[in-house]
């Protein structure tokens, strides 16, 4: 006896809940059973039994007792709709509440009795008369048949639904404020009217009803949760019967290990002497090693100090290149001076261009223009070599001249060598410099000797171009990136400025920079020196 009783209490918590709502359940049918026979009494006393009304009982009975038998809530509330509608007598019975997302009125689990089927839930959107939302909110039940006035609540149902007609209509709060649901009956097939006696049948089963609600929701919560558990016990024994292969597994690997473990050490016993041996030969081949290196480390550094003095070697070598240059530019200067005390009318050349004036001191003494075009190219090709190092392509157009340039040929032969300079030097290798003489007119057609310079030294910008007039006159002004040698440029702009001539700039930011020198004839000198870009 005691075992059986204690077998009772390790039965699962859903059988306890599936027996209390069992019970309760017992106890509804039990009570609508009792009301329906007095409702059916005085009916008897006056006219014959209808078959129809000896049968509504069971049916009843039947319908709630479908409601014990389901475990999920929205199952239980269209079975409680189902019976309501059969005890009723309804042809359309559901639940009236408020929708969880807003205020809106909301018919759910409607049963139609005539159909024998559960509408789908559905939202009144016509507005409803103030009277009829009063009597919802503060718990009161109503009817409206059809002869009444107020079928506001009827219009908005056939609004929702699509239904031609909404007959009577019957409504029970279970809780004030839509607390709890409220019953909604309709008669759209049968046009039946309600009456208070029918309110009377319901008034009674209130509690119960709410109690139905209540448990359905428990019921749910509470078979979800035994769900859960259900569903957790699995997976925990899948995960310990998982735990358990692999305790398994991991044990004869374990087993296998120790055994490979023995053999190793068996194998291995043997080798170390071999080992020793080994390693006594390696520390041997070690210091030979360490000797060696020694020895190399000497050597590299007997060769660093070899270095140095070819380093010495080579600045020596600069200095005495420097100190050529220098001789050079004393000559040069010589030269210059000589030139001027026999005569000449050309200014003495710049250090910059000593190498250049010495071999050029005799130019411009031939009018002849197959002479002046010879001398050109005979200088201006000086310089190829240095542009040969370097792998720069220098190419060179000059045009026929007349006689009237020749006093103009050392001028322009300074400062096309200038321009060399700052080209050789604004130039990367493997670039491209033109250079380009021919004989022009200038703005008045005045004859005049123009001159074209093209580099590829990273482009002048538009702003530093606007500030180049400063850096032509200035050594203090900083330079423009695509410059190659700032005092070559601004000998340059001395020199077309004594001659009264013009310079422009045409370039941009990494594009080509072409410098364009125009020299008037010295037969129609320019009236004013303009440097322009």
């Amino acid at each position: 006896m005691a075992k059986n009783l204690a077998s009772l209490f390790t039965l699962p918590v859903q059988f306890w809940v599936y027996l209390v709502v069992g019970l309760t359940f017992l106890g509804l049918i039990l009570a609508v059973t009792l009301l329906a026979k007095r409702r059916t009494a005085p009916a008897m006393a006056e006219e014959p039994a209808q078959p129809t009304q000896t049968k509504l009982p069971v049916q009843v009975a039947s319908a709630l007792l479908d409601i014990g038998l389901e475990t999920q809530e929205v199952n239980i509330r269209k079975a409680l709709t189902h019976s309501l509608g059969l005890f009723l007598m309804s042809d359309l019975c559901g639940l009236l509440e408020k929708s969880p997302a807003s205020d809106a009125l909301v018919i759910s689990q409607m049963f139609d009795l005539i159909r024998e089927t559960h509408l789908e839930d559905f939202t009144l959107k016509q507005p409803i008369e103030e009277k009829t939302i009063h009597n919802i909110l503060v718990g009161l039940p109503f009817i409206a048949n059809h002869k009444q006035s107020d079928q506001s609540l009827q219009n908005s149902f056939k609004n929702a639904t699509g239904y031609n007609e909404a007959g009577s209509l019957l409504v029970i709060p279970l809780g004030e404020d839509l607390a709890a649901p409220a019953i909604l009956c309709l008669t759209p097939y049968t046009q039946r009217e309600f009456h208070q006696q029918d309110i009377d049948l319901v008034l009674p089963l209130k509690p119960k009803l709410l109690q139905v609600l209540s448990k359905a929701s428990d019921i749910d919560e509470r078979v979800n949760a035994a769900e859960t558990l259900r569903l957790s016990l699995k997976q925990l024994t899948r995960s310990h019967n998982q735990i358990q292969e692999q305790l398994i597994r991991s044990q004869q690997l374990l087993e296998e290990a120790k055994i490979k473990l023995a053999d190793h050490k068996n194998d291995t016993t043997q080798e170390v002497a071999l080992w020793v041996e080994r390693q006594q030969a390696l520390e041997a081949e070690v210091d030979d090693l360490t000797e060696k290196i020694a020895e190399n480390l000497s050597a590299v550094q007997e060769a660093k100090e070899i270095k140095q003095q070819c380093d010495a070697l080579e600045k020596a070598l600069e200095e005495n290149k420097r100190n050529i240059s220098e001789l050079n530019t004393t000559l040069a200067n010589a030269q210059g001076v000589i030139n001027q005390s026999i005569g000449k009318t050309e200014p003495a050349p710049s250090d910059s261009l000593a190498g250049f004036v010495s071999n050029a001191s005799g130019y411009g003494m031939n009018n002849d223009p197959a002479s002046l075009e010879a001398q050109y190219n005979q200088s201006i090709h000086q310089t190829a070599a240095d542009f040969a190092q370097r792998d720069i392509t220098l190419l060179v157009q000059v045009e026929p001249l007349s006689s009237d340039f020749a006093p103009l040929t050392l001028t322009a032969l300074k400062i096309i060598h200038l321009m060399q300079l700052n080209a050789y030097k604004a130039s990367p290798n493997h670039a491209t410099v033109e250079i380009t003489v021919s004989a022009q007119q200038d703005e008045q057609q005045n004859p005049a000797l123009e001159i074209l310079v093209t580099d590829q030294g990273g482009g002048i910008s538009p702003q530093e171009q606007s500030h180049f007039l400063r850096f032509a006159r200035s050594s203090h002004h900083p330079v423009p990136a695509g410059i190659g040698d700032a005092a070559a440029l601004r000998e340059v702009v001395q020199l077309v400025e004594q001659a009264g001539g013009h310079l422009w700039i045409h370039s941009a930011k990494d594009q080509l920079t072409t410098y364009r020198i125009l020299l008037p004839g010295s037969a129609h000198p320019a009236e004013k020196s303009v440097l322009e870009k």
